[in-house]
């Protein structure tokens, strides 16, 4: 950290490699929280992912 600030770079995140993210933690976490009842299949169908993506997120959220 220190050779980076002593060469002039700042400590932010540089973009990263690999496939961009399709769905945020904070909307899967939003979504089930304005509509506790909407089934994760449904939510997945809406955003177009896979519904194993949507139960990922919702075990980390």
């Amino acid at each position: 950290v220190r050779k980076r600030l002593a060469h002039g770079d700042d400590l932010k995140d540089k973009p990263r490699s690999g496939r961009p993210v399709k769905i945020r933690l904070a909307q899967v976490k939003a979504a089930f929280e304005a509509t506790p009842t909407m089934k994760m299949s449904e939510f997945a169908k809406k955003k177009s992912v896979d519904p194993s993506t949507v139960s990922k997120a919702v075990q980390v959220a």
